[in-house]
């Protein structure tokens, strides 16, 4: 009402206005859940806003401007920087404040990643919509003012909004940028659209805010939507605050209602569906075997269609809690709960679930050696390569399925796990396995490799220059590559988590030497700088072209900045990649390696 009133009065809103009503409305902002797939997706707890559109559009800034947050949601320039599903709750332990779950998803469209996970995102994000129920109040679809001007709505940008519209869900576009087309197009930008909408969908009267992060533009607008979205006493809501339907089942608990019983679970469904999952959810902390009773009965009962499309999810951590409480008869569940699934076709919950049986064989094997006091060479998991086994039968139903176990958290938690055995051969299965199904490793996976893989790494011999080698230097792998910001030297400092770097200097670093344990040992040859001069250069190509083509790997490294202005180009601000990108070329000093490198074998 207050800023009702200040544009009623023409009263000018500036930065501390905004700074006021973001304070007024956000308390408190916590990261709940991340999700790589809609099976892994978190129960649903407060109203859920949905920030979506193409990738590099300005979602995640976007998000930190409203909520006050200056590096809440990560940012930047490189399309296809968000990679995952974020779910932040707001307000959490704040109800006199707008309580509400805001959800920053991928975006979709042209980005630096391969089709495969361009197409899951995609596929990911419209079961989302589709089957997220009456907890999903608002969608904020976010579309680029420049690329609205030059290309009007993509085909994609359609998609989006029809099937936002079928969600029943409060449909908000946000036009980003507008700042960077000029005030004379930022006037009718939004008309413009809205008749363009109106064609493409049918919509009858459409929600749209011209935005800017910069200039703050429509910040308040954002607002005035966000709160209708989530608002108690919205009309369109009545009967749906999934708030009130949780406290009610706890009462009913609470009054001596057993957890498991069927006519409390009877009571959920009449909830709703969001309900009836916070009840199994309630089961599971008590017994995974009566949440799955509970599950199977609802699911094959006629009269509870409404919760059927939340199945597929609630099988899946069903099965997870048994496989975690451990035991043959947590394991049988497990089993029964996977046959289920295969059944129903829900394939995603059933990929994740074998991939969960992998992860809760090595946990148990690697806790009976514990028991024992038995090696782990002694271990049937490493001499009968099991691991190698198991996960070729994940790879194949994923291949037989079409379907993928994109949860990253848990190949973390296995790539941990094998990391204890110290087996290579249990490592490589695991990287091979995801190389197979296309899951890409995050910054985590890749510090707990080298953390697991490098038991030690020292630096045997420095010099100034190649001549001064000793002449029994017979390194595995050489780095050579350009001086200068992202040189080799901090490059194996990363991969070896060691701080040894000597810019401008050739050293031999000798890893895992000395270690007792079963790590691949190597020797490593640093040739930092070698390419800042023709002489050094030169001296490089010669030393490589000499090697015998059995002995050593060239791991050769540019500097990404001689590409910059060029990947620009071609992954414009509007989203839109140009017909004729340019073609990225090497330096002369690098061809020139490269090609020594290729002679060489």
């Amino acid at each position: 009402y207050v800023l009702d009133t200040m544009e009623s009065l023409s009263v000018e809103k500036d930065v501390e206005t905004f700074e006021f009503v973001a304070r007024a409305a956000v308390a408190s902002v916590r990261l709940k859940s991340i999700a790589d797939s809609f099976e892994t997706m978190p129960t649903p707890h407060f109203p859920e806003i949905v920030f979506l559109g193409r990738s590099n559009v300005g979602k995640s800034s976007l998000i930190n401007s409203v909520l006050h947050r200056k590096a809440l949601a990560p940012v930047a320039a490189i399309p296809g920087h968000t990679t995952r599903f974020h779910f932040y709750n707001v307000n959490e332990q704040s109800a006199s404040f707008p309580q509400l779950t805001l959800v920053d998803v991928p975006g979709l469209g042209p980005s630096v990643t391969d089709a495969q996970q361009r197409e899951h995102w995609r596929s990911t994000l419209f079961s989302y919509l589709a089957g997220r129920g009456p907890s999903l109040r608002g969608i904020f679809h976010l579309v680029s003012s420049e690329a609205v001007v030059h290309h009007k709505l993509s085909a994609l940008d359609i998609e989006i909004a029809k099937a936002s519209l079928a969600t029943g869900a409060e449909y908000t576009m946000v036009l980003t940028k507008v700042d960077n087309i000029g005030d004379k197009k930022g006037k009718w930008i939004v008309g413009m659209v809205a008749k363009l909408l109106m064609e493409a969908t049918g919509m009858t009267v459409p929600h749209i805010v011209a935005s800017s992060i910069k200039s703050r533009i429509g910040r308040d607008l954002l607002w005035k939507r966000l709160w209708s979205c989530v608002n108690p006493d919205n009309e369109r809501w009545i009967g749906q605050d999934q708030a009130s339907a949780m406290r009610e089942l706890d009462e009913l608990i609470n009054a001596g209602l057993n957890a498991g019983s069927t006519e409390l679970m009877l009571r959920a469904v009449e909830l709703g569906p969001d309900a009836w999952e916070y009840g199994i959810t309630m089961l599971l902390r008590r017994d995974p075997k009566t949440a799955w009773e509970a599950v199977k009965a609802q699911s094959e009962s006629e009269r509870l269609t409404a919760v059927r499309e939340r199945v597929s999810r609630v099988s899946l951590a069903v099965g997870e809690a048994a496989l975690r409480a451990g035991g043959e008869d947590g394991r049988e569940i497990s089993e029964e709960v996977l046959d289920f699934l295969v059944q129903q076709k829900c394939f995603g919950a059933a990929i994740e679930l074998m991939l969960e049986f992998v992860v809760a064989d090595v946990r148990r094997e690697l806790i009976d050696l514990d028991v024992s006091g038995a090696t782990v060479d002694e271990s049937a998991l490493c001499k009968e390569n099991v691991i190698e086994e198991r996960l070729q039968r994940v790879v194949q139903a994923a291949n037989d399925w079409g379907v993928l176990p994109w949860s990253l958290d848990r190949w973390s938690v296995l790539l941990q796990l094998v990391l204890q055995t110290a087996d290579r051969l249990c490592v490589s299965s695991v990287l091979r396995s995801m190389s197979s199904l296309g899951v890409k490793q995050n910054q985590a996976m890749q510090n707990l490799l080298s953390q697991g893989l490098v038991a030690s790494a020292h630096c045997s011999t420095v010099v100034k220059s190649l001549s001064q080698l000793p002449s029994q230097c017979m390194p595995e792998i050489i780095f050579v590559g350009s001086s200068g910001a992202g040189g080799d030297a901090p490059l194996i400092d990363a991969l070896l988590l060691s701080g040894n770097s000597s810019e401008g200097q050739t050293r031999l670093v000798e890893v895992n030497i000395d270690s007792t344990a079963a790590l691949p040992a190597c020797s490593i040859l640093e040739l930092s700088g070698q390419m800042s001069s023709k002489v050094r250069c030169d001296e490089a190509c010669s030393y490589v072209r000499q090697l015998q083509p059995a002995c050593p790997s060239v791991f050769h490294v540019v500097d990404a900045s001689d590409f910059v202005a060029a990947l620009r180009d071609s992954i414009p601000a509007d989203g839109y990649p140009s017909k004729d990108g340019q073609r990225l070329q090497l330096r002369s000093h690098d061809a020139a390696l490269q090609a020594s490198a290729i002679e060489a074998g």
